[in-house]
């Protein structure tokens, strides 16, 4: 869900929607056999005359419709002078010149009960909507104007840099969001992807309106964009109002994508000073792309690990022991690869213990298969995970959009696929898959006794602060150490 949206649902009602899900979750994992991974509900996909790419997925009982407009716009196309160009375009999307009567295209969706938010991830850049699906038809001119119009509010732009650089200077104070950060700056080193989504404080102050301008004219094309819709609405209707809003668009040339090489990096350990009250300890590894046939296995070895209550790194790390106040795991999708992140907040004296059952668990899951029983939780949570979100249309709209961009012509089949094979692995899959993506990962402690005062963990072998400095603006120290073993 795109940062700034949430389901357009009174407070209360939006309570009861989340006590309504986590019942949900609890339920599928309890029962005694898997889960179904049944196929996704039908989409319908149409391409335009002008080449957008519309996906449509019926959802009868909703009152509200989702919209999602993903634009092919990859973290490759960012550079150190240019990182985090997307996001500001994305705050700029939403700074359009009003009209005769002084309304801008987002107050006039906001008078039609409708909202519209814009977020970037390492593909594409995302236009989000949700509002009453009575009002579909009528929302789309406004939303055409702030994905393809021209005539942006240049007044604005100092705003939203200085919004960009405040986030910035937020992350900094955000010890997960920090702690990934880090890792990804040495994961992807010498590459587009180690840059913050919302680039750095030199970067965002470089940018101006003629690069933001080139950005948009060159990219910004029907061709280039995937629509993703989601709600009670018919495919037919869906189309031709989508047709007659943005149908006059003029597509631009065809786009030809470059992979882009990954380095490969060896397993290490990370350190940094952090001045809050708890220490957080990271685990991040690059994982396989959604089309890898490893990808389904991964995602029920990330559920075992750290899935929900019933998991292992839950069981061990907050239920028996009491080591931690949270622990979570994510796996974030992209075209050519994945990043599978494991992280665990504590007290600060307690980093070392956590890293250490981390370690012996990632280790275990190595060397002997889970148990069926283990097997059988994580596949339900996995397959519970995506019944719930496929309960709102607008996370629903994103996640086809999104893998329709990642999997250009089969990402509603790549979906269905993923989630078909995730309730066929089997404890053995689990067991390769960790000792495939396992083998090298990268540690990121913020806070705490610097490792090697810590016992379990790695003894310091070099300090490479200078390379991962620019990320911090200098504020605290960087110690790197490699991983022992």
């Amino acid at each position: 869900m795109m940062p700034g949206i949430g389901p357009l649902l009174p407070c209360e009602n939006r309570r009861v929607t989340s006590v309504v899900a986590c019942l949900m979750l609890v339920v599928l994992l309890q029962v005694a056999r898997p889960v179904q991974c049944q196929a996704a509900p039908e989409t319908y996909r149409t391409r335009l005359a002008n080449g957008a790419v519309v996906l449509f997925r019926p959802n009868p009982a909703a009152q509200t419709v989702g919209v999602s407009v993903s634009m092919h716009l990859p973290a490759t196309l960012e550079n150190a002078r240019t990182a985090g160009i997307r996001s500001l375009l994305a705050r700029m999307l939403l700074q359009r010149k009003a009209d005769a009567d002084g309304n801008s295209p987002l107050a006039q969706l906001a008078e039609m009960g409708a909202v519209a938010d814009t977020g970037v991830m390492r593909d594409c850049l995302v236009v989000s909507l949700v509002g009453l699906a009575d009002g579909f038809a009528d929302y789309l001119p406004h939303l055409r104007e702030i994905v393809f119009g021209g005539d942006f509010n240049w007044e604005q732009l100092p705003a939203a840099r200085t919004t960009q650089l405040h986030m910035l200077a937020a992350i900094g104070e955000t010890s997960d969001t920090w702690a990934q950060q880090l890792a990804d700056a040495y994961t992807f080193r010498g590459t587009s992807y180690a840059w913050p989504l919302d680039g750095t404080t030199a970067s965002v102050q470089a940018i101006g309106q003629r690069e933001l301008r080139q950005l948009h004219q060159a990219f910004f094309r029907p061709n280039n964009c995937v629509i993703a819709v989601s709600g009670p609405l018919g495919n037919d209707g869906c189309v031709r109002a989508i047709a007659s809003a943005l149908g006059s668009v003029l597509p631009g040339p065809q786009l030809q994508w470059q992979q882009s090489s990954l380095p490969d990096r060896e397993a290490i350990y990370i350190h940094r000073p952090w001045s809050g009250d708890t220490a957080t300890v990271l685990l991040s590894l690059r994982g396989p792309a959604p089309h890898h046939g490893d990808f389904a296995a991964v995602r029920v070895l990330w559920a075992l690990l750290a899935g929900g209550e019933g998991s292992r790194l839950w069981r061990s790390l907050r239920g028996e022991a009491g080591l931690v106040y949270s622990v979570g795991a994510e796996v974030e999708p992209s075209a050519n690869f994945s990043i599978l992140s494991l992280r665990a907040q504590c007290d600060p004296e307690r980093a070392g213990s956590v890293y250490g059952l981390i370690s012996e668990q990632l280790h275990s899951v190595q060397q002997r298969a889970p148990t069926a029983e283990e097997t059988r939780r994580a596949i339900n949570y996995v397959a519970g995970s995506r019944l719930v979100s496929e309960q709102h249309n607008l996370s629903a709209a994103e996640t086809l959009a999104l893998y329709e961009v990642l999997a250009p012509g089969e990402g509603p089949e790549l979906l269905s696929g993923i989630a078909q094979c995730a309730g066929g692995v089997t404890p053995e899959d689990v067991r390769l898959a960790a000792s495939r993506y396992l083998r090298r990962p990268v540690w990121v402690q913020l806070g705490g006794i610097p490792p090697g005062a810590q016992g379990v963990a790695p003894t310091p072998r070099e300090r490479l602060g200078a390379v991962l400095a620019g990320y911090s603006n200098d504020v605290l120290p960087t110690v790197v150490v490699m991983q022992s073993g």
